[in-house]
């Protein structure tokens, strides 16, 4: 379950003021890589395991953003199965899930819905 968002693309710049207003928003031309940040709590029966992060580490693959999970400032590489496996996160842990690059939005929905969709496993 998705419980708070940040999305930056401003890259440092001041942002455009036509851009925060959603009738004159336009398109990011800079080319500046858009980053995303929200908890997220662990849901399925068995959490995080083995299974679970083969799908996620399959996932995240398929995209070139960097995807990083873990707790608090403790981030690690969601595309290593290894990394994934030392969170011990079990069912109702809350995790930090950042994605910064060009395809961030595509991977954020990727991830946010693997997770709410218990990995895809039967409960």
């Amino acid at each position: 379950m998705c419980r708070s968002a940040t999305v930056t693309s401003t890259g440092g710049k001041k942002p455009d003021p036509a851009a925060t207003d959603p009738t004159t928003a336009r398109p990011d031309m800079t080319g500046t890589p858009e980053m995303i940040e929200t908890d997220i709590e662990i849901i399925n029966k068995l959490g995080l395991h083995a299974r679970a992060a083969a799908r996620l580490v399959s996932l995240t693959a398929q995209f070139q953003s960097r995807i990083q999970i873990g707790r608090g400032e403790r981030l690690i590489d969601a595309k290593s199965i290894m990394a994934l496996l030392m969170l011990g996160a079990g069912k109702g842990s809350v995790l930090r899930l950042r994605v910064e690059g060009k395809d961030a939005e595509a991977a954020h929905a990727a991830v946010t819905g693997l997770i709410n969709n218990r990995f895809d496993e039967a409960e």
